[in-house]
């Protein structure tokens, strides 16, 4: 009863200390506690139970690793986007190359265009001329370009109808490009002596004794002989000087011409540019040339319908108009650009085939055939030649030369022919002693 009656009476303020749970107040005291001593609370003081630990939070990774792709992904990605670049680029140069750079009609205006900005080459090649009758010349050439200088040797075989000709002549020309041609001759004296004995003998034969004849001979071959050897083996030079005022003025406009296009690249610029507008070498597409040396051949479309001469006319008439067309005219005239006016039956026109190097669309190799007339077919003319860039050849100048003009006319002085083969007959009477065996021209 008495403890019925204490709780009843129990204020606010117990009840409210009462109903806090155990561990708030056991807090509540530890806390203050802690405050007012540094003595942590004993065994006893703890709470029988522990409460339940919160789950550690599980580690995320950064948002940039969420985004991003491992590294060994990242380098697979990026080889496969440059292999595909890469094969496109291979493509597309590979398509560029066979249907652009490898254009027929390209690679010839390259090549064109590239002659004209050549300085240094060799070249060698061979020339035929069949002159009908069994008369036929074939030359041996081999060049050499190194801008203003050049040298060209030719090695010449004869063959004459009824004459068999045992040597070859060589002639040598080097031009200092100042004006000045250097000459030389071997082997001239030997094929000079055959043909006149050859001629004696064919003329004699008849007409004269045979002792007649070979006293003749004798006396011929050794004036021959003491001409032919002031120029057998030697140099000769000519001057555009000594060539008369009107081959001067020509010649001398010829070098000027000649050194514009080597030396301004004004001049070479504006001569490209009205090339290229107006390219009048063009490809004959139907025509089949063989390759040579891994470089394509074409042949040159000569006809055209028509369209290569209007091609040419309108590349003249450009060309009259530059620093080049005006130096021409001023040289020659206006008569060198209406030549382009003419037109030729194409019955007439030669044949002419070139190669070009396939990567670089530098001339390799030109050849040029033509034919005599439909009454005249056993005469014809071949030309071959071929081209090296990257070969130089050392040209000197000879300084031992002799005066050509002084040469030429002093072997003019006199003509070594006797009365039987000079103009007005021959004298058959084998006892004439009077007979001059030289005729003063």
């Amino acid at each position: 009863m008495d403890d019925k009656g204490t709780n009843s009476k129990k204020t606010p303020a117990d009840k409210t200390a009462a109903s806090t749970p155990p561990a708030a107040s056991q807090s509540t005291v530890t806390s203050s506690s802690s405050q007012s001593t540094t003595t942590p609370p004993t065994q006893a003081d703890q709470p029988v139970s522990t409460p339940a630990r919160p789950a550690s939070p599980t580690s995320q990774p950064p948002i940039m690793n969420s985004v991003m792709p491992p590294k060994k992904k990242t380098g697979l990605i990026i080889g496969i986007v440059t292999g595909s670049v890469v094969l496109l680029l291979a493509i597309a140069a590979v398509l560029l190359y066979f249907f652009w750079w490898q254009d027929p009609q390209r690679m010839v205006t390259d090549a064109v265009v590239n002659s004209f900005q050549t300085k240094k080459v060799v070249s060698s090649g061979k020339l035929v001329m069949n002159l009908g009758n069994g008369n036929r010349i074939d030359v041996k050439l081999k060049a050499a370009a190194d801008p203003p200088k050049s040298k060209t040797e030719a090695t010449i075989t004869l063959a004459i109808n009824g004459m068999e000709i045992q040597q070859d002549v060589i002639l040598t020309m080097v031009a200092d490009g100042k004006g000045t041609i250097y000459i030389k001759s071997e082997h001239l004296k030997d094929i000079v002596r055959q043909i006149v004995e050859t001629i004696i003998k064919a003329r004699s034969r008849g007409v004269l004794p045979d002792t007649r004849s070979t006293m003749i001979r004798d006396q011929i071959l050794k004036q021959l002989d003491e001409k032919l050897n002031k120029i057998e083996g030697k140099w000769l030079k000519v001057s555009f000087d000594e060539l008369g005022a009107s081959h001067t003025n020509k010649d001398t406009c010829s070098q000027e011409i000649f050194d514009l296009i080597n030396n301004d690249q004004q001049v070479r610029s504006e001569l490209i540019n009205a090339y290229r507008k107006n390219s009048f070498v063009t490809v004959k597409k139907d025509a089949k040339v063989e390759p040579r040396d891994g470089a394509p051949g074409f042949e040159i479309d000569l006809a055209s319908d028509g369209k290569m001469s209007d091609k040419l006319r309108a590349f003249v008439d450009s060309l009259g108009d530059t620093k080049l067309g005006k130096k021409i005219k001023e040289c020659y005239g206006d008569k060198v650009f209406n030549a382009a006016n003419k037109t030729t039956s194409s019955k007439k026109l030669p044949t002419i085939r070139i190669w070009v190097d396939p990567w670089s669309h530098q001339l390799k190799a030109l050849e040029i055939k033509a034919r005599g007339s439909d009454g005249d077919k056993d005469r014809n003319l071949t030309m071959d030649m071929t081209f090296n860039y990257n070969k130089s050849e050392q040209i000197d100048i000879p300084s031992d030369a002799d005066n050509l003009k002084s040469v030429l006319q002093d072997l003019a002085g006199s003509s070594p022919i006797p009365p039987p083969f000079a103009r007005g007959g021959a004298s058959t009477d084998e006892n004439d002693e009077d007979t001059d065996t030289s005729v003063e021209r």
